[in-house]
């Protein structure tokens, strides 16, 4: 079997691999010039466990200063059915972006997690793969 052959049947594993997937976004809420708000993630379905979970920023905003704009999800607020984020903003003017947000279970169909598979992939392509 060829290395891009190995590389296509991983990738066709790790497509079907992660057993829950959630996402979702929350409603955009004004946030003062020099301040932050807590937001409150609920997510749409019940996991077996805390997943992990990767929030960014959404809004429309052309504005240049939109930089000024930043969050973070919030230490030991992850449960199996939310999590709390703070968005933060340090611009001069208010905004009210609105989070988007990604949930992913740790443990994969079969068992195992995620990163003994990735694991697994690069050890079978290490002979021939630049990338490990």
């Amino acid at each position: 079997m060829t290395i891009p052959e190995k590389m296509n049947r991983i990738l066709q594993s790790l497509i079907g691999a992660v057993a829950t997937v959630d996402s979702g976004s929350t409603t955009a809420e004004e946030i003062k010039a020099g301040s932050y708000r807590n937001v409150e993630i609920t997510f749409n379905k019940e996991f077996k466990e805390e997943p992990i979970v990767i929030i960014g920023l959404l809004s429309d905003s052309t504005a240049a200063s939109f930089g000024h704009v930043s969050c973070s999800l919030l230490p030991d607020t992850t449960t199996k059915t939310g999590c709390r984020a703070r968005i933060f903003n340090s611009d001069t003017s208010s905004r009210a972006p609105a989070l988007t947000w990604i949930a992913a279970s740790r443990k994969i169909s079969g068992g195992g997690s995620c990163r003994g598979l990735i694991s697994k992939a690069c050890s079978t392509l290490r002979r021939g793969c630049l990338a490990c």
